[in-house]
């Protein structure tokens, strides 16, 4: 399903990507190997453990990536801090 959500998002236009359900991060990988340096990434997921396993495999990358400890219901409160 990763190429699919590649074809559908086209990350190299670049901008703002939000993963909800960031987990160990294997869809918001695929969209940094494709986005722009200038891009930002919003990492959510309510489970501390797999956002640490992401924020570990995300460190090579010079993007913009902000990680949240949350549920994806709370998206809205969330943008405030990166919108």
């Amino acid at each position: 399903m990763v190429k699919e959500v590649l074809e559908i998002l086209e990350p190299e236009r670049g901008g703002i990507f939000v993963d909800c359900t960031t987990g160990e991060g294997g869809h918001s990988l695929a969209l940094l190997q494709s986005l722009p340096s200038s891009s930002t990434l919003v990492c959510i997921d309510r489970d501390e453990e797999m956002l640490e396993i992401a924020k570990e495999r995300f460190k090579a990358f010079p993007h913009k990536i902000y990680f949240y400890k949350a549920n994806f219901s709370q998206l809205q409160p969330i943008s405030l801090n990166w919108a």
